[in-house]
């Protein structure tokens, strides 16, 4: 019987002979081989103590080991640098290279638009070559940078090559887009010309939104694109594509090569087949939201994890019968339950769970929840979130969300309901709530100052510091506001209200970049009956100092882009984590009525400001 052996790089580089069926042994490989550059036929062994061994196995004949010159890596493909602006410099990735039996040096050479190194961001590019010593190239790391000069997509690979081995490719991959740009994205197949962006990856790269939907069949009046009664609206990312003609990213959930909107479908069996995205992980993979399901009205919805494998229901609190998911952490450094293997993914998804199918506002008894243990295989887990033991004036608590999440899972932030008999409707009141290891506190954080005890959080920056969304002051319009989630300080729970646009009466901060340096909504005034909004920026508050208010379009008006004819913009809805990429929403003239003024439709955008 022939004995079949290859080589592998084991602990500290030492070379063993692994013989089928048999274990190591220190056997000096002899030099001799019958192709100098033969086929990679078996890749990604692993060697347990040792580098992924992605280098030659076997020689064509498969009979005869290879013994010659040997690249071995780390890795054959480092994640998405994702978007970087034009003409600067990401952040460092790495593999691990090594050589042996070399007979000449390992030269590493970098594809456009990246650059590499061995020591940190200040060394040159390109690599000199790593000198092998008695034939050998220790394990070196190799730190690649993304530097895009172009409004393009990049990809290539980082190669690893010495003289008769064979060459040991890394692929890398990353975007980059004009500093300036707004785009609208387009629409689902049979649409209502009508979309709505709901969030944004921290990159920048992925976008998820929902879309309504109409029937053909349903008559319309003067040309209107009328939705169906039941007002369905599909959950849906879409893809960077569509952004610019020079600007590809990759699609959220593999299906389609085009670009714009991609739809993630319903749970199956409802009445009328409705979903929507509203969250995403910051690190683009999962994308949460609601779905539909049931044969019978009304129709049910539960709160759900939109995947590339499918959608995953999540659970509701005993004796509810919904649930709604607003968004997912990344993985949390929270401590693993000891019924979950050790490196499960622990994400956290906020949202509530309630007996009736409307929102928490007008739904005594909806409660607010998160779920966690995530790794769309095990059960999801749905934990109710505490209650204050008691609110300002002694109102009682008859309603909750949990509507954001901070990246790291352990900040989560809300609102509390209580029916204000006075005014005759529902009011709420900020909250937020923080998780540990083993227990979760709950604070209520105050109204603007002056104001009637009616107050909402939209979002949290990244880094949990920041709470932004609005208070109602006594002039009844709403303020955008930002609270500091740093419980040590004095006053804490106390809102920061910001600056309007000139000529604007009311606000609302709906968005916050990871360190709270950039907060993004809209600003509106009354005008004749109607409010007339406009997408809006707060920047560079985080010292102690008043954000100063931008108008959005303003800022790409300054910088050489306009909104396409016809259009205006009265809100923001989220930013990047670096504060360059923004999603909205946009009016602009009905395609199937466009002489009528008052029939406009509505779009979501991206833009990159800078």
């Amino acid at each position: 019987m022939t004995t079949l052996r290859f080589l592998a790089l084991c602990a500290k580089g030492t070379i063993f002979t692994i013989l089928l069926g048999a274990g190591c042994s220190k056997t000096p490989p002899d030099q001799t081989h019958e192709h100098p550059q033969p086929p990679d036929l078996t890749p990604n062994i692993t060697i347990q103590q040792g580098l992924p061994y992605y280098g030659p196995q076997l020689n064509t004949s498969g009979k005869v080991p290879y013994k010659g010159p040997v690249i071995s890596i780390s890795a054959v493909s480092l994640p998405n640098f994702g978007y970087i602006s034009l003409n600067t410099t990401s952040g460092e990735k790495e593999y691990i290279v090594q050589g042996d039996r070399l007979i000449g040096n390992i030269s590493v050479a970098a594809p456009p638009g990246f650059e590499v190194s061995i020591v940190g961001p200040n060394s040159g590019s390109p690599l000199p070559p790593l000198v092998p010593i008695g034939g050998k190239v220790p394990p070196t790391h190799i730190l690649v940078r993304f530097k895009p000069t172009q409004a393009q997509a990049y990809s290539g690979n980082v190669s690893n090559s010495s003289p008769s081995a064979m060459t040991q490719d890394v692929s890398v991959n990353g975007w980059s887009c004009a500093d300036i740009f707004f785009e609208p994205i387009t629409d689902l197949p049979g649409d209502c010309y009508i979309s709505n962006t709901s969030d944004i990856s921290s990159d920048g790269d992925r976008v998820v939104a929902y879309s309504y939907a109409y029937d053909p069949a349903v008559p319309t009046s003067g040309g209107n694109c009328t939705p169906t009664s039941s007002g369905d609206h599909y959950g849906h990312p879409y893809q960077a594509a569509g952004w610019t003609s020079k600007c590809k990213n990759i699609l959220l959930f593999p299906a389609s090569p085009s670009a714009g909107l991609i739809g993630l479908g319903y749970l199956p069996g409802a009445h009328h087949s409705e979903s929507a995205a509203f969250g995403i992980s910051p690190d683009g993979i999962e994308v949460v939201g609601y779905s539909t399901f049931g044969t019978v009205q009304p129709d049910q919805t539960r709160g759900v994890i939109f995947t590339s494998g499918g959608i995953v229901a999540l659970d509701w609190l005993t004796g509810d019968k919904m649930s709604f998911a607003y968004e997912v952490s990344q993985d949390s450094p929270l401590p693993l339950p000891a019924f979950l293997p050790p490196g499960t993914p622990r994400r956290v998804i906020v949202g509530y769970s309630y007996t009736e199918p409307n929102e928490p506002s007008k739904v005594p008894g909806a409660h607010a929840v998160y779920w966690d243990n995530l790794n769309n295989s095990s059960p999801n887990h749905i934990h109710a979130l505490p209650l204050p033991a008691q609110l300002p004036n002694g109102f009682a608590v008859i309603s909750s969300e949990a509507t954001c999440v901070s990246d790291d899972g352990t900040l989560i932030g809300g609102n509390l309901y209580y029916n204000k008999v006075s005014l005759g409707h529902f009011n709420s009141i900020p909250c937020l709530w923080r998780l540990g290891s083993s227990t979760v506190t709950v604070d209520a954080l105050d109204d603007v100052t002056g104001g009637e005890e009616n107050a909402r959080i939209m979002h949290v920056s990244g880094d949990g510091r920041w709470l932004v969304g609005w208070g109602i002051p006594s002039t009844e319009n709403y303020t955008a506001c930002r609270w500091n989630a740093n419980a040590g300080l004095p006053n804490w729970r106390k809102p920061q209200e910001l600056a309007f646009l000139a000529g604007t009466t009311s606000s609302y901060a709906s968005g916050v970049s990871q360190d709270g340096s950039i907060i993004v909504g809209g600003c509106s005034n009354l005008i004749a009956g109607e409010y007339i909004g406009y997408a809006t920026l707060w920047k560079n508050g985080t010292v102690g100092l008043p954000p100063v208010v931008h108008d959005i379009a303003g800022i790409l008006h300054d910088n050489g882009v306009t909104l396409p004819d016809g259009w205006t913009s009265p809100g923001a809805i989220r930013v990047s984590a670096n504060g360059r990429i923004i999603v909205g929403i946009a009016n602009h003239p009905n395609p199937l009525n466009p002489t009528d003024p008052t029939d406009p439709s509505q779009e979501g955008w991206v833009a990159g400001i800078p």
